[in-house]
């Protein structure tokens, strides 16, 4: 991580940096949160001011995530939302609105699966039965937010002396 933080650093003039550290404050993050995003996801300096804006209001106002749990997982914010989270998000709260998935997930870990991995998990293996889950998967269906299901982590663990080894 060291050398991708070098690269960070060294590719990014120190307005454009003050901006991003601006962003971030916006949301509650102290400085010393910033850094330790930083420390674990270089790049997240590295993403344009508005996609920062646009997927931190997204954890916060559909996954009803807390700014912390953010700051544990900062590769998330890297993901599209259009391409990725969303459509993920969706398909899973089809799942769980159906009673077809049962089973507690955490939705970092969904986040963080390669594309086979989910489209096998989560798409293929139930759009016979659920159709709509291809849909939602391609963007079609919009995703409000997970309301009443409960059985969700939406967010990533926190404690940071049992870490969550299935999130990361």
């Amino acid at each position: 991580m060291f050398t991708h933080a070098v690269r960070v650093i060294a590719g990014m003039s120190k307005s454009s940096w003050e901006r991003k550290l601006m962003v971030y404050r916006e949301f509650g993050w102290s400085d010393n949160d910033i850094l330790s995003a930083f420390k674990k996801q270089p790049y997240c300096m590295l993403i344009s001011e508005e996609k920062i804006r646009r997927v931190v209001e997204f954890f916060l106002e559909k996954l009803k995530l807390k700014p912390s749990e953010i700051l544990y997982r900062p590769t998330l914010l890297r993901f599209s939302l259009e391409k990725r989270i969303v459509p993920r998000c969706a398909v899973v709260k089809i799942l769980y609105s159906k009673g077809i998935k049962r089973k507690k997930l955490i939705m970092s870990t969904v986040l963080n699966m390669s594309e086979r991995n989910f489209l096998e998990k989560f798409v293929i293996k139930y759009q016979e039965t659920t159709p709509e889950v291809m849909k939602a998967y391609k963007g079609g269906i919009e995703f409000a937010g997970f309301g009443e299901v409960k059985e969700l982590s939406i967010g990533a663990s926190v404690d940071h002396s049992t870490p969550d080894v299935t999130a990361v």
